[in-house]
Parts: structure tokens; C-alpha cells; sequence
């Protein structure tokens, strides 16, 4: 199994209305004040999935790509916060509420891949575990 990255990043910026610290003679530091502070994140990810035949080397299969972007504000007023905006905090929550009726899953550790190209024969349709080596049922 291959997996492939088209890219992976994080654009981070930060700015502030206030004072920026500095300091005075005499070695005295005066931090910034900040009256509004903001963080903002946008991240991207592009990943896919490949996997092939340790024998032959041809491709049993591919797993797609999948392309998944995110951003995240948080917004200080006079310390006070952060006030978070962005799809970040609705992503995380929708992945991690349960409805009373929902069942948590576990991650399949094993995945069947059935090209085309193999359909009619058995030698080349292989079960592929993610957790190492074949299996032969």
C-alpha cells in the first residue's frame, strides 16, 4: 500500500490592535498590550491511496484522492476569549457528537479492492490488511 501526499500545509497569521512591547533605559521590558488580538489557521490536505501487488508490482487498486480544507479564527477583546470561528470547530464537532442511537466504529483493518481488470480471477483479487501481510481465507 502507497500513500501518496499532493500537499500538505498550514497558512498561519496573527495580528493585534495595541501597544507593542519595548523597553525602557534602564533594562525595564513593557510587554505589548493588546486591546484586540487575532489568530487565524488555514490548513489544506491532499491525500491519496494506491496499492499493488508485491509480485507482479501492477496496481490491484486505487483508493482515490481526497482533498480536505480547514480554518480556524480565534479572536481576543481586551484577554478576553478566544471567541473561535471557522469550519475547524464545526468539523470536530460533527466528527465527534453521538446521537443516543449512534454506535461508535472502529477503522477497518482490512480493505478489498476488486479492479476491473481482476474481477474474473481469484489469484489477483486480494484481500489487503492494514495491519501487515496478506490473508487467505
Amino acid at each position: 500500500m502507497e500513500l501518496r501526499s499532493g500537499g500538505v500545509g498550514t497558512d498561519v497569521t496573527s495580528s493585534y490592535l495595541g501597544i507593542p512591547g519595548f523597553t525602557v533605559p534602564g533594562m525595564i521590558g513593557i510587554p505589548d498590550i493588546k486591546i484586540v488580538n487575532r489568530d487565524s489557521q488555514k490548513a489544506v490536505a491532499k491525500l491519496g491511496i494506491v496499492v499493488y501487488d508485491v509480485n507482479s508490482k501492477h496496481e490491484l487498486g486505487e483508493g482515490g484522492v481526497s482533498m480536505a480544507k480547514a480554518d480556524d479564527t480565534n479572536t481576543y477583546v481586551l484577554g478576553i476569549g478566544p471567541h473561535q470561528s471557522g469550519s475547524l470547530l464545526n468539523e470536530v464537532n460533527r466528527g465527534t457528537a453521538l446521537d443516543p442511537k449512534q454506535q461508535v466504529r472502529e477503522f477497518p483493518n482490512e480493505v478489498t479492492f476488486s479492479p476491473a481488470d481482476y474481477e474474473d480471477d481469484p489469484v489477483q483479487n486480494r484481500r489487503v490488511r492494514l495491519s501487515g501481510g496478506y490473508r487467505r481465507d
